[in-house]
C-alpha cells in the first residue's frame, strides 16, 4: 500500500508541519491566556484539543488533506494550553519538563497496552482510539477540577 500524500507532503513532512505549527500555537496561546485569562483560554484549548482527538479518528481513509488540517488544529490547540498550565500550576523547568515527560510517557503506555491485549485485532481502530479519548479525557477532567498533574508538585497561582 502506498503512503498517503498530505498536501504535496509525505507523511513524515506532514508531522514536521503539525509540530512546527504547534510550537506557533505555544505563543499564541501565551498570547490569548494573556488577554483573555488562563482558564478561558485553557477551557477553549481542550474543548478544540478533544474536538480534533474524536474527529481525526474519523478522517482515516478519507481525504489526506482533511486529516492533515484536524491534525494542524489539534496541534496548535494542544500546544497554547502549555504556557497557560505552567503557569497556573507555578511549574518550573524541571516542573514543565515532567508534565511533557507524563503526557509523552502516556502516550507510550497507551500504545503498548493496546498493543499487548490485541485490541486492534479484536475492535475497529476507531473504536479503539474513541475509547482511549473519553478515558484519557475524563482523567484531565479530574485534574482540571483541582488534582494535580500525575502528582507533580505545585502550586495554583490563580
Amino acid at each position: 500500500m502506498a503512503a498517503a500524500v498530505y498536501a504535496g507532503l509525505n507523511p513524515s513532512g506532514a508531522t514536521f508541519i503539525v509540530i512546527a505549527l504547534g510550537a506557533l500555537g505555544c505563543w499564541a496561546g501565551g498570547v490569548a491566556s494573556d488577554r483573555w485569562g488562563r482558564t478561558t483560554l485553557t477551557m477553549v484549548s481542550m474543548a478544540f484539543s478533544g474536538a480534533c482527538a474524536v474527529a481525526i479518528g474519523l478522517t482515516f481513509g478519507g481525504p489526506p488533506l482533511l486529516t492533515l488540517a484536524v491534525a494542524v488544529v489539534w496541534g496548535v490547540s494542544a500546544s497554547a494550553v502549555l504556557p497557560a498550565l505552567t503557569h497556573e500550576w507555578a511549574l518550573g523547568p524541571g516542573g514543565s519538563a515532567g508534565l511533557m515527560i507524563a503526557v509523552q510517557a502516556g502516550f507510550i503506555v497507551g500504545t503498548l497496552a493496546s498493543a499487548l491485549v490485541n485490541l486492534p485485532d479484536v475492535f475497529s481502530s476507531r473504536l479503539v482510539m474513541t475509547v482511549g479519548i473519553t478515558l484519557g479525557g475524563s482523567t484531565g477532567g479530574v485534574e482540571a477540577r483541582g488534582g494535580t498533574p500525575l502528582g507533580l508538585p505545585c502550586h495554583h497561582t490563580g
